[in-house]
């Protein structure tokens, strides 16, 4: 048992310590090699927890935007409403725009390289959707996969505008107002 232990440990400070190597290089610019040498880890360690670059990247992803939902989860909780929950979202990815523009740049860069090798992005979506949608339904109060649809495309829409550097105003006033039009429209009583 200690010892699944500690390879779950090891695999996850892995994960925890790769995205600046990830961040400096790209997805395509960085090697196992370069990695394990950033990481203080011979390659042979990196392949021991993990096939390859790719399933590091996902799993690294994955981590990522789990403990971010996770996080966000927790702390709307105290908000009262949706608009409330919209606005105090917003106001938190301001605070994270870094962070945030590099992960939106590393996603699309990792989405274009599967794109160009001829296969699909949807399993690597996939890995977070239900973190999101769990997400959605706690800003929201109920589950409505066409709104989940509206609220991700509206956030990566702004998320995109980061990583071009044309940063929103108000993230949170824009989550708010946009949260204030499709509520009317799709709540659950209608």
């Amino acid at each position: 048992m200690a010892k699944s232990l500690d390879h779950d440990v090891q695999r996850r400070q892995i994960l925890e310590k790769s995205f600046p190597f990830f961040a400096e290089s790209g997805y395509v610019g960085l090697s196992i090699r370069r990695l394990a040498l950033g990481l203080g880890v011979t390659s042979g360690t990196l392949y021991h927890y993990f096939r390859n670059k790719e399933e590091i990247f996902e799993a690294m992803m994955q981590q990522i935007m789990t403990d971010d939902a996770e996080a966000k989860m927790a702390f709307l909780v105290e908000y009262p409403d949706p608009v409330a929950k919209m606005r105090a979202l917003g106001r938190s990815f301001e605070q994270q725009k870094n962070q945030l523009r590099l992960q939106t740049i590393l996603c699309g860069e990792y989405c274009r390289h599967l794109q160009e090798q001829g296969r699909s992005t949807l399993a690597f979506w996939g890995l977070v959707k239900p973190r999101y949608r769990a997400l959605c339904k706690l800003i929201l109060g109920y589950e409505n996969p066409l709104v989940f649809e509206l609220v991700s495309t509206f956030i990566h829409g702004l998320l995109t505008r980061l990583s071009w550097g044309d940063e929103p105003e108000d993230m949170g006033e824009l989550l708010a107002e946009f949260a204030g039009c499709i509520l009317p429209r799709f709540g659950p009583s209608s």
